[in-house]
């Protein structure tokens, strides 16, 4: 019934969710890519996984880019300063809409069982279905009575839920506007001053008189990114499932089993790779474990003499995470770039408020001798273990880069988009006008 409550208040609640700490080392960061014994694994490649040439996303094209098959994306606006870079920006409302829909339906099953009665929900449009014994129709109906619900008796213990008319347009108004002032704070943060307005019902139109066209792939990154923070254990099975989900490689594979784990030169097919075994039948051979999934970390290659990271070189490799999450980035109070005194590397140091404070020494005491996996949009930023319980409230973040001036880079980045909080819904660059090109 607990859990229930929580569910529905947080989705009642619309809302957005001390520099300088001293080397800690009660996280102990998980080993880097070190030494030689690649093991070549010799069974065929599942169905539908091909080689490929992995890597970097392609760049933005130059000049005025075309609106993509992006639905409910407005066309492309007037270039009225050609000397101005100029952002069509998606809101994908319809994500946080059905989102919301699927917790209520969730919610209303759980106080139901918590009341020993069983029900059946099922998607149906844009809303779900509850299938229940009929005579628990008023209770169900009680239930739903103060949450932003339309529900519809379409048959003898049959009801259908949609969102309130009126409240989805109110989620999607203020999920809108939380995207813009986010955008607007997140671009101020590399000192770019953006005009952002509403273009559309559902699209945002920004404009930054002083942005370069060497900014775009920066600019893009910031404005995509959704910056969701979570924390997440390790699994216990992450040191021996990939010995066991290996046997599905190819001979000569670009993925390789090295030091238990598995690694490869190329994400793109290292994810292919995880799409597959995240596909495996429940019991089947390398299916994941129950209660796992998988996201990938990027690591370094080190010289093994002399222990240095060797530039340009990256390795990815897929760490087995729980499925539930400790923490989220909501309770952030303050996040800043500092620099290891001791290896001369910079980091980035997260301040909690009281409730993050508290939450944060609960899942370091759970935690004590295991690793916790720190994550940003699905993938690992590092994954160290925890030596101690952590209650001061501060969380120091590792991050990988093969040169100090990269991994500032890096650290900056992320900074500003913790500072300034995630999306309430999903954001999307849909066409660009890079200053001086022809409109």
């Amino acid at each position: 019934m607990t859990a229930a409550i929580t569910t529905l208040v947080g989705l009642l609640c619309l809302s957005l969710g001390e520099p300088g700490a001293p080397r800690d080392d009660r996280l102990t960061q998980s080993a880097g890519v070190t030494g030689p014994g690649d093991t070549q694994l010799a069974e065929p490649l599942p169905a539908g996984l091909a080689e490929s040439e992995a890597s970097t996303p392609a760049p933005a094209a130059e000049g005025s880019g075309s609106v993509p098959a992006v639905p409910g994306a407005s066309d492309p606006p007037t270039v009225t300063d050609p000397g101005a870079m100029m952002i069509l920006v998606h809101v994908a409302v319809d994500r946080l809409l059905s989102e919301r829909i699927a917790g209520f339906g969730a919610a209303l099953e759980e106080l139901l069982a918590a009341e020993g009665h069983a029900c059946v929900r099922t998607e149906a449009g844009n809303g779900f279905q509850l299938d229940l014994a009929p005579e628990l129709g008023e209770r169900l109906a009680r239930h739903a009575e103060d949450l932003p619900l339309v529900m519809t008796e379409t048959g003898p213990g049959r009801y259908r839920f949609e969102l309130d008319p009126g409240d989805a347009a109110q989620s999607a108004s203020w999920a809108i506007d939380s995207v813009m002032s986010t955008i607007r704070s997140r671009l101020a943060g590399i000192q770019l001053l953006a005009t952002v307005v509403r273009y559309g019902e559902e699209d945002l139109l920004v404009t930054i008189p002083q942005a370069a066209a060497e900014q775009l792939e920066e600019i893009t990154r910031l404005i995509e990114s959704p910056a969701n923070l979570e924390f997440r254990g390790v699994h216990p099975q992450d040191a021996t499932y990939w010995i066991a989900a290996s046997d599905l490689l190819p001979t000569n594979s670009r993925i390789v089993l090295r030091n238990r784990a598995l690694e490869s030169p190329s994400y793109d097919l290292l994810a292919a790779f995880l799409a597959v075994l995240r596909g495996l039948d429940p019991g089947s051979p390398g299916s994941l474990p129950p209660g796992a999934t998988v996201a990938i970390e990027e690591t370094e290659v080190f010289e093994p003499t002399t222990g240095q990271a060797l530039e340009r070189q990256t390795l990815y490799r897929p760490v087995l995470v729980d499925e539930v999450v400790e923490m989220t980035g909501e309770h952030i109070a303050d996040v800043q770039v500092e620099v290891d005194d001791y290896i001369h590397r910079p980091y980035i140091s997260v301040t909690f408020d009281a409730i993050g404070q508290e939450t944060f020494c609960d899942v370091t005491r759970r935690y004590q001798g295991q690793m916790v996996a720190i994550m940003l949009d699905g993938a690992v930023l590092s994954a160290p273990v925890v030596q101690e319980p952590i209650c001061e409230g501060r969380c120091r973040i590792a991050l990988g880069g093969h040169t100090y001036e990269s991994l500032y880079q890096q650290a900056e980045m992320l900074a500003i988009l913790l500072r300034h909080g995630s999306y309430p819904a999903p954001a999307e660059v849909v066409w660009t006008h890079i200053p001086g090109a022809q409109p």
